[in-house]
């Protein structure tokens, strides 16, 4: 197997971590595996202060044989609890999806003993602090009204739809991204529509 380019190294404070979160990945993205797992050892244990046999570098690939994505090489490098070195949203990892199901299932995963408060449009934290953006493959086209289906038209009136109703989401909903750039009302929002009209005529009496 030969050598890629360009490898994403995530820093985790533990083995533990560095392991599971490779575990984790691996089993969310379809053709994916862990390719190698190294340990320290006593040799240059006075400047990285690690148990020998404790995991130092997970290496993993996401999508090693699959039609459609090119393979994406990570390594979770257990560096230690040292200041500074901590996820931040500044850099996430943004996944297009085919449709609500597969946002939901990756939502739902990735979410599971995240930190909630972080969650908005789309935006997610995991357990171990990396952020992920859940999106649907059609948003960024809506997102500047360019045609979502072959021979549409543009759509900048969508286009400031879907960013208003974006905004006010955390997990995408795919049917009103949609609705709202095509200028469709789901049954939902006319509920909410009479709810509201019914409210202010009751507080105009």
């Amino acid at each position: 197997m030969s050598t890629p380019k360009l490898t994403t190294v995530l820093w985790f404070t533990s083995s533990d971590l560095a392991l599971s979160a490779a575990k984790l990945y691996t089993s969310l993205f379809p053709s994916s595996s862990i390719t190698h797992t190294q340990y320290y050892t006593s040799a240059g244990q006075s400047t990285h202060g690690q148990t020998p046999g404790d995991v130092m570098v997970v290496a993993y690939t996401l999508f090693a044989d699959h039609d459609s994505h090119p393979p994406m090489h990570f390594a979770n490098l257990n560096g230690g609890n040292m200041p500074g070195m901590n996820f931040t949203p500044a850099i996430s990892f943004q996944i297009d999806c085919e449709d609500q199901e597969e946002i939901d299932r990756y939502w739902d995963a990735l979410g599971e003993g995240g930190d909630e408060t972080k969650q908005m449009c789309g935006w997610v934290q995991d357990r171990f602090g990396v952020t992920w953006q859940v999106i649907h493959r059609d948003l960024k086209a809506m997102l500047s009204g360019e045609p979502v289906v072959p021979g549409g038209e543009k759509n900048q009136e969508g286009a400031m739809r879907v960013t208003r109703a974006m905004m006010g989401m955390k997990k995408m909903d795919l049917g009103r991204l949609r609705a709202v750039y095509e200028g469709r009302e789901l049954e939902s929002d006319k509920s909410e529509s009479a709810e509201r009209d019914g409210e202010g005529e009751r507080d105009g009496n």
